[in-house]
């Protein structure tokens, strides 16, 4: 499921959101590495339909 908003954001507190999504894009990710695991995140992140839609399953990862 998408979803959409009418600005994009930042995780910069200093940065503004921007209003005009004609004039910019962005695209955000995760890279699973072994100092996450303390925190949880590669295994919430094995839980997403990313994860197995783009075939991390089958890497052993």
């Amino acid at each position: 499921t998408l979803s959409h908003t009418k600005t994009w954001n930042a995780v910069y507190c200093h940065t503004p959101h921007v209003k005009d999504p004609a004039c910019y894009g962005g695209v955000s990710m995760f890279v699973p590495m072994e100092e996450y695991e303390f925190y949880g995140w590669n295994k919430e992140f094995q839980k997403t339909s990313w994860y197995a839609a783009m075939g991390w399953p089958e890497t052993g990862w």
